[in-house]
């Protein structure tokens, strides 16, 4: 007996204008994803610098303590992170990306504006910088490789793949000057660089 194999799936014959609109509709998918990724790495970036010396404060002062903090936040991140991811991925498959794909800039406001209303609060502080973390994470990389899957035939999910990890370097480098600038604004300690 030979075992039944499944029929692949076969892509429906589209007329050159709806083949248009279907290309269309992709790069208008992939260019919004680009922007999305850029402006929620940025918020993830964003406290780079700030963050350490919040934390440093509330250590008063001990930096070995404020890098043992920063390392086992960041540690934690990557563990909690492999099970937000799978589970997460799975919800998604079943309630669709777009929900999903809200929860990172969502949880960065929600978190953001904690640690600002508690700046004090140690506790807190770490938890809101895991959470951000995290959420940041698998809004980003997670749901929006899951999104090109899901729309993208192979060789465009690709290329996509290709973009997204250049608009992730860009926005790793240029959102510090960003935050410096703001720093030297409001006349923070930490110098801004010069312009």
């Amino acid at each position: 007996p030979t075992s039944a194999r499944p029929c692949p799936r076969m892509a429906p014959v589209l007329s050159r204008e709806e083949e248009t609109v279907e290309k269309a509709k992709k790069a208008a998918l992939v260019k919004a994803s680009l922007l999305h990724c850029f402006q929620s790495v940025a918020q993830h970036v964003m406290l780079i610098q700030s963050e350490p010396m919040l934390l440093k404060e509330l250590c008063n002062g001990d930096m070995a303590e404020t890098a043992r903090l920063l390392a086992n936040t960041s540690g934690l991140v990557g563990l909690l992170g492999l099970f937000v991811n799978q589970i997460g991925g799975k919800l998604s498959d079943i309630h669709g990306r777009k929900k999903f794909l809200m929860l990172g800039p969502i949880g960065n406001i929600l978190w953001g504006s904690l640690v600002y209303m508690n700046p004090t609060n140690k506790p807190l502080v770490l938890f809101c910088r895991i959470m951000r973390m995290i959420m940041t994470t698998f809004s980003n990389t997670v749901m929006l490789g899951s999104a090109f899957g899901d729309s993208l035939p192979p060789d465009e999910h690709k290329a996509a793949g290709v973009k997204l990890s250049a608009v992730v370097g860009a926005s790793v480098v240029l959102t510090p000057f960003v935050e410096a600038a703001i720093l030297g604004r409001t006349k923070h300690p930490r110098p801004a660089p010069a312009p």
